[in-house]
């Protein structure tokens, strides 16, 4: 069966192109303009036999950022690989997300070969769930 992948950008042209370069790479692909409507379509899938695969996302949308998406998945404790694709080249940027549990980050423009290929080598690993602890010394992961 196809892995599926859940690609969230609020850009119409990104999210069509990375929605056929997956869908030609043999990836399920779904849509979503912002992190709102993912965690809505993440829930959906939930409740069916085949959730998602992957969460593909952007950081910068309207009503839902990337950053508040995969902090709600985490209060809900719904385990996904998240592969982050962003604009913003800010290390403590991606500090925050690998501390939120992003498993991989790719810097705007990018090689749409080269996000295939760390795509595939993602999903050929199982996922492993993070569980992530907050207290007054700020957020740590738990093994």
């Amino acid at each position: 069966m196809r892995k599926h992948i859940l690609v969230v950008d609020d850009e119409p042209a990104i999210l069509y192109t990375l929605s056929f370069v997956l869908k030609h790479a043999g990836y399920r692909v779904t849509q979503a303009r912002d992190g709102q409507e993912a965690l809505t379509a993440i829930l959906k899938t939930r409740k069916k036999s085949r959730p998602f695969d992957l969460l593909l996302t952007d950081i910068k949308m309207p009503r839902m950022t990337g950053i508040e998406l995969v902090d709600e998945l985490h209060r809900r404790q719904i385990w996904l690989p998240v592969f982050v694709v962003s604009g913003l080249n800010d290390a403590d940027l991606r500090k925050r997300l690998q501390r939120r549990g992003c498993t991989d980050f790719l810097l705007k423009p990018y090689d749409f070969r080269e996000l295939v290929e760390r795509i595939h080598r993602m999903l050929q690993e199982p996922a492993r769930p993070v569980a992530i602890q907050t207290d007054n010394a700020g957020v740590h992961m738990v093994p």
